[in-house]
């Protein structure tokens, strides 16, 4: 299934940010980003509680 992520202005001006400040950063939210778009059940995009 195929979703299409909608980012609020706030949403792609902190990622502007990012990109100017953290590019290391920048490119693994876009790897996370890309995920969510393909497949939110990805093995990597899953999380566990914190103890």
């Amino acid at each position: 299934m195929q979703f299409e992520l909608i980012y609020q202005p706030s949403a792609e001006a902190t990622l502007a940010n990012i990109e100017r400040t953290d590019l290391k950063k920048y490119r693994k939210i876009l790897k996370t980003l890309a995920l969510m778009e393909t497949n939110l059940r990805h093995p990597s995009l899953q999380t566990h509680k914190a103890r």
